[in-house]
C-alpha cells in the first residue's frame, strides 16, 4: 500500500486512467456478451419454432391421410376413389414435412438426435403399413384381412404419438429459450388438442355411418368424454390467448374457429348425427354429406392452431432482429470505449505526466544554478503553464506575480547576459540584498 503513495503523480494518474478504461471496456465486453446470448437464444428459438411447425403441418395432414384411410377400409374400392384420392395428397404432405424435419440435423436440442431416430423409425413402419393398406384397398371388403383393417388404426396412432412426442420437445426447450414463444406454441397445442379431440369424435361418427348403425354404449360415453376434454382444451387456449400479445391475424382465426365449427350448418348437422347415434339408431345423415362439411369445420380449428404457430414463429423471428440490432449497437459502444480509453490515456500522458516530468527537469536545472535553462510550456493557460511562471518566479526572487508573469514570457536571455548580471564574488549578500531592492 505505501508502494502506491510513493508513486509518481504522472504514474498515478496513467494507472487511475487505464483502470477507468478497462472498467469501462469490460462493462461495454459484459453487454455485448448478453446480446450475443440474447441474439443466439432468439436464433435458437427460430429454429425450432419452424420445425415445431412443420411437425404441426404433418401432424394435420397426417390426421386426415389416417381417418380417410380408415373409411376408405370400409368400402368398396369404387366407392373410395375421392377418398383415396385424398388420402394420396395427405401423404405427399406429411412425407415432405417429415423429410424435412429429419434432415434438420443441427437442430439446437438436447437429445436431438434420439428423438430424430426415433421419428424416423416411427415414419419408416408408417411406410410399410400404408404399403399393406394399399393392398387391402385395391381388394373387395369381403376379401380383405380383417388383421390389417382391425389393427390400422392403432398402428397409425403410433406414428401420431412419436410426431407429438417429438413437438412436445420442442416446445419444452423453445419455452426454456423465451417465455412468450413458448406460450404460443403452448396455445397452438392446447388448440391442436381440441382438433384431435373433435377429429376422434367425427372418425367415430364417420364409421358408423358408413356401417350405418347407432352408437354403443361405450360410444356414448366415449363421445361424451371427448366432448368434455376439447371444451377444457378450448377454454385454456382461449386464457393463453389473453396472455399473449395476440396479433390479428391469430385473433381472427380463433374467431373463424368459433363460427366455423361451434355454430352454423356444420354444428347443426353434428348435433343432429349424435342426438340420432346416441339414441342407438342409424343417422339419416349420408356419410358423404357429412365428410364434406366436416372438413372446412374442422379446418377452422385447425387454421386457428397454425395461427399460435405462426405467431410463435413472427414473435421468435422479432425478438432475433431485435437482439441482433441491440448486439450492433454495444459492439460499436465497446469499441467507442476502446477509442475513448485509448485516447484518454494519451491524452493524460502528453497533456499532463511528459509537460510535468519536462517541467520538473528544468526546474532542477534552475535549482542548480543554471539560470539559462529553459523551462518549457510556459505559454499554456492552465495549471501546467502556471508552473514556469512560479519556477522564474523562484528563481529570480521576486515575489509579484506580475514581474513573474513578464519574466516567463519576454525573451530568454543569452549567455552573454546572464554572465553580466551575475554579482562580484567580492560582494557581500547584503550588497546583493540592498541593490535588488
Amino acid at each position: 500500500m505505501s508502494g502506491i503513495f510513493q508513486m509518481r503523480l504522472g504514474a498515478m494518474l496513467s494507472v487511475l486512467v487505464g483502470v477507468l478504461a478497462l472498467a469501462l471496456v469490460a462493462l461495454c465486453a459484459w453487454s455485448v456478451n448478453e446480446r450475443y446470448e440474447a441474439l443466439t437464444s432468439a436464433q435458437h428459438a427460430v429454429a425450432l419454432s419452424n420445425t415445431d411447425k412443420r411437425l404441426f403441418i404433418a401432424l394435420q395432414a397426417f390426421r386426415y391421410e389416417r381417418g380417410d384411410t380408415s373409411s376408405a377400409l370400409k368400402m368398396e374400392p369404387a366407392d373410395a376413389t375421392t377418398i383415396t384420392a385424398s388420402v394420396r395428397n395427405r401423404r405427399a404432405t406429411v412425407d415432405g414435412e417429415v423429410q424435412a424435419v429429419l434432415a434438420a440435423t443441427d437442430l439446437p436440442l438436447a437429445g436431438w438426435p434420439q428423438a430424430s431416430a426415433k421419428l424416423k423409425a416411427a415414419y419408416d413402419a408408417l411406410v410399410a403399413l400404408r404399403a399393406r393398406a394399399d393392398g387391402e384397398l385395391a381388394k373387395p371388403v369381403k376379401a380383405r384381412d380383417a388383421a390389417v383393417t382391425s389393427t390400422f388404426l392403432p398402428a397409425m396412432t403410433a406414428f401420431m404419438k412419436t410426431v407429438e412426442e417429438t413437438s412436445d420437445l420442442i416446445e419444452e426447450r423453445v419455452a426454456e429459450e423465451d417465455a412468450e414463444v413458448g406460450n404460443y406454441l403452448f396455445g397452438r397445442k392446447m388448440m391442436w388438442e381440441v382438433r384431435s379431440a373433435y377429429g376422434q369424435l367425427a372418425l367415430n361418427i364417420l364409421n358408423v355411418l358408413v356401417e350405418k348403425r347407432g352408437f354403443t354404449p361405450a360410444e356414448v360415453n366415449e363421445a361424451g368424454a371427448i366432448k368434455a376434454r376439447a371444451n377444457a382444451y378450448w377454454e385454456t387456449a382461449h386464457d393463453i390467448l389473453k396472455v399473449v400479445h395476440a396479433l390479428p391475424a391469430l385473433q381472427s382465426a380463433v374467431q373463424g374457429a368459433e363460427s366455423g365449427y361451434f355454430s352454423g350448418t356444420f354444428a347443426t348437422m353434428q348435433a343432429s348425427a349424435l342426438a340420432d347415434l346416441s339414441a342407438g339408431k342409424p343417422s339419416s345423415i349420408p356419410y358423404p354429406e357429412f365428410r364434406a362439411t366436416l372438413t372446412p369445420a374442422l379446418d377452422t380449428i385447425s387454421a386457428a392452431a397454425a395461427a399460435f404457430a405462426d405467431g410463435a414463429i413472427a414473435i421468435a423471428e422479432q425478438q432475433r432482429a431485435q437482439a441482433a440490432f441491440a448486439l450492433i449497437v454495444f459492439c460499436g459502444l465497446m469499441l467507442l470505449a476502446l477509442v475513448i480509453s485509448v485516447g484518454g490515456i494519451f491524452l493524460v500522458r502528453t497533456r499532463v505526466t511528459r509537460p510535468i516530468a519536462r517541467i520538473t527537469a528544468a526546474m532542477e536545472a534552475v535549482s542548480g544554478g543554471d539560470l539559462a535553462a529553459e523551462i518549457p510550456y510556459s505559454g499554456r493557460k492552465d495549471e501546467i503553464g502556471e508552473m514556469p511562471m512560479r519556477s522564474r518566479c523562484s528563481a529570480t526572487g521576486s515575489r509579484k506575480p506580475s514581474e513573474c508573469v513578464k519574466s516567463a514570457s519576454r525573451p530568454r536571455p543569452g549567455p552573454a547576459r546572464i554572465a553580466s548580471r551575475r554579482w562580484p564574488r567580492s560582494q557581500t549578500v547584503s550588497t546583493r540584498r540592498s541593490a535588488r531592492s
